[in-house]
């Protein structure tokens, strides 16, 4: 059976054009999203742009929808994970505990980079 539909909205704000006009990252929880999809293929996940950081149907981003209910963060990091998983095709459970604890180590990590030490302009 195919997945379920994945459908992820996320916020990217941009550095001024005179910095290069790069996106600069405010979600450590996105980052660990899109590269949760990413291992799982991307196959049957669609990433939307919003102008805004937070929606009035969804709440703060990313959030976004599964099988078309609303899902907020947590629910989309389980549901990526879950896919990730599956897309791994791992008989191994050293492999799959390892992966288990992706989700607290590399948000605390990514959100420690963006956070704890200032950027090199």
């Amino acid at each position: 059976a195919a997945p379920p539909p994945l459908v992820v909205h996320c916020f990217r704000a941009l550095a001024a054009r005179r910095d290069g006009g790069r996106e600069v990252v405010l979600s450590p929880a996105q980052v660990l999203l899109e590269a949760l999809i990413a291992l799982g293929g991307g196959r049957g996940a669609v990433l939307a742009d919003s102008s805004f950081p937070e929606l009035a149907a969804l709440g703060p981003l990313p959030a976004g929808f599964v099988e078309g209910r609303v899902a907020s963060t947590a629910v989309l990091m389980q549901f990526a994970m879950h896919r990730s998983f599956l897309a791994q095709e791992s008989s191994h459970v050293g492999e799959q505990a390892w992966a288990a604890h992706v989700e607290g180590v590399m948000s605390a990590m990514v959100d420690a980079a963006l956070w704890l030490h200032r950027p090199a302009l």
